[in-house]
């Protein structure tokens, strides 16, 4: 029985991608044999399944990462968080002050 049924709905982002031929060729023969009709379709779900099956990402994610308006954030600022002077997403996502990115130069050159 196949592992991946259905299309899902939802709105796509295009995405180019490349493949070794042989892992094409057995995607093509995987989508004819479980009537898959879109790749797109097979690799989001194949992405999916991925996804949740690894334990140490379901582990990391819910250590470091929360989903905010649906989309994953770190749950608190990293150290290149503060280098790129990106702030928290509560905060507005804005630059940061000069005195911050002096502060962390600072702390690099050390």
């Amino acid at each position: 029985m196949p592992l991946i049924k259905g299309r899902n709905r939802e709105e796509k982002i295009p995405l180019r991608i490349r493949l070794s031929e042989s892992v094409l060729n057995e995607m093509i023969e995987y989508m004819k044999w479980a009537e898959i009709k879109y790749k797109d379709h097979f690799i989001e779900e194949a992405c999916r399944h991925v996804l949740k099956s690894d334990k140490k990402w379901l582990s990391f994610k819910s250590e470091e990462l929360a989903f905010v308006n649906n989309d994953l954030k770190d749950k608190k600022e990293t150290k290149k968080d503060l280098v790129n002077k990106m702030m928290a997403e509560d905060e507005g996502m804005s630059f940061g002050s000069e005195d911050l990115a002096k502060k962390i130069d600072t702390n690099n050159k050390s």
